[in-house]
């Protein structure tokens, strides 16, 4: 009770400040409670509700609060935050406080005349500070030597968060007087990446955050990298299969990394990578078309290609070579790509100098992109027929589903569109079928 007296007394001490005529009718002012209290801030809210009816100085002038945490009494001559004029609501966010202290604050209205009209007197108290609280690490994209670490900061103690990372080490309870990775500051979610550690290792690893309280980590975790992959080549020749090739390929090894593309990559020269080789996979979708690991250069080339292909359960996969030039020695070798982004390399193996017999089931033109233009293909002649913008052609066509031949007219949009194997004339179309259901052999 002595409390609210002393409340009461001293806004009738503010309002002996004011004009006669201004306490006749004065402006209505609210002070509201504060919200969002941390250690270091407040948002302070008022409202002004109406404005005096008497007096010369009706008109609103200025609003805003004033505060202290010296007295229970804040005056005009504290601190005084002005926030425009007006009718309304209306808050302000106070920073730099002073933690675990309790201030006090009143909503205030100042007329054309500079008479104030003041709100009721509110108080907070600001929260002790503490060390913030961050989360358990969470490793992904694992790899020999490499690891991406994820954590988030999940209260910042009631201070700013100046500094946040990651701590991890061979022995438990890392510091940051270990290996420390700093990223960024404030809340919310942190990642980082490292690129820094040793195969088949074991390294524990926490978050750490630290504000003007101090540092704080989180709970600590585990991982261990992969041992090493090994990844094996294989091309048996095979003389009597004039085309296409083979190349196989197996990972093993111990690892905990996800494969995210297995492949092989080939070409002329011995110094092969999957940057200096171009992707040539003919699984473009669509009724009709490649397997998912056969690929080649449309026309015969020298360049280094690059053939994707799915992996099995037991790791081995493989790849079909299509379009090679004859006699000229190849080489190839597999690769992975692992969910890290390293790559792993398995050995180099040679395809000896040979000539290549064309392999007729490959000209079905099935929206072959040929020179920027989809064109025909005389599987027996090799002739590219281009389409023209006024052309129709009549067409045989058929599908890995059917394997029958059938006619229809197209236009050069049509041909674009029509998702089926595509030939010149019926003995074109009827020789692919055959291919394709063991009448004939290549």
């Amino acid at each position: 009770m002595k409390k609210y007296l002393v409340l009461f007394f001293a806004s009738i001490t503010l309002l002996s400040s004011c004009k006669v005529e201004d306490l006749l009718n004065p402006a209505v002012i609210v002070t509201k409670p504060a919200t969002d209290i941390t250690g270091t801030s407040a948002v302070l809210n008022g409202d002004l509700v109406s404005l005096a009816t008497t007096g010369a100085g009706t008109a609103n002038a200025e609003r805003g609060f004033i505060y202290t945490n010296l007295s229970m009494t804040p005056t005009l001559q504290d601190n005084k935050i002005a926030i425009g004029s007006g009718l309304g609501a209306y808050s302000y966010l106070l920073q730099n406080l002073k933690p675990n202290t309790t201030y006090y604050f009143m909503a205030y209205s100042l007329n054309s005349n500079n008479s104030p009209s003041f709100g009721m007197v509110q108080t907070f108290k600001t929260t002790d500070l503490k060390v913030p609280t961050a989360t358990k690490v969470d490793v992904t994209k694992l790899g020999l030597t490499s690891a991406t670490f994820t954590s988030s900061i999940s209260d910042d103690g009631g201070a700013a968060i100046t500094e946040r990372g990651f701590v991890y080490s061979t022995t438990a309870n890392p510091t940051t007087a270990k290996t420390k990775v700093t990223s960024g500051s404030g809340k919310g979610e942190f990642t980082a990446a490292v690129t820094n550690l040793v195969k088949a290792t074991t390294y524990y690893i926490r978050s750490y955050a630290i504000n003007s309280k101090g540092i704080s980590y989180g709970i600590e975790g585990s991982f261990t990298t992969p041992n090493n992959y090994a990844l094996t080549t294989t091309f048996t020749d095979v003389a009597s299969i004039p085309s296409p090739l083979v190349v196989g390929a197996k990972l093993t090894g111990a690892g905990t990394s996800p494969v995210k593309e297995y492949g092989v990559v080939y070409g002329v020269s011995q110094n092969l990578t999957t940057v200096n080789s171009t992707s040539v996979n003919s699984n473009l979708p669509g009724t009709g078309f490649h397997a998912a690991n056969e690929g080649g250069y449309l026309t015969p080339s020298l360049n280094n290609g690059k053939i994707t292909s799915p992996a099995k359960a037991d790791g081995s996969f493989d790849v079909i070579l299509r379009y090679l030039v004859g006699s000229k020695v190849y080489y190839a070798r597999a690769y992975v790509v692992l969910e890290s982004n390293e790559v792993i390399y398995g050995n180099t193996v040679t395809i000896p100098a040979r000539s290549y017999a064309r392999d007729p089931a490959r000209f079905d033109v099935a929206n072959v992109y040929y020179k920027s233009n989809y064109a025909l293909f005389d599987m027996l002649t090799d002739e590219v027929i281009t389409p023209t913008v006024s052309g129709t052609y009549d067409i045989w066509y058929s599908s890995n589903e059917d394997a029958k031949a059938y006619q229809k007219t197209l236009t050069k949009a049509q041909l674009s569109s029509f998702l089926f194997y595509k030939f010149k004339n019926k003995e074109n179309c009827q020789r692919w079928c055959d291919l394709k259901n063991g009448v004939i052999k290549p």
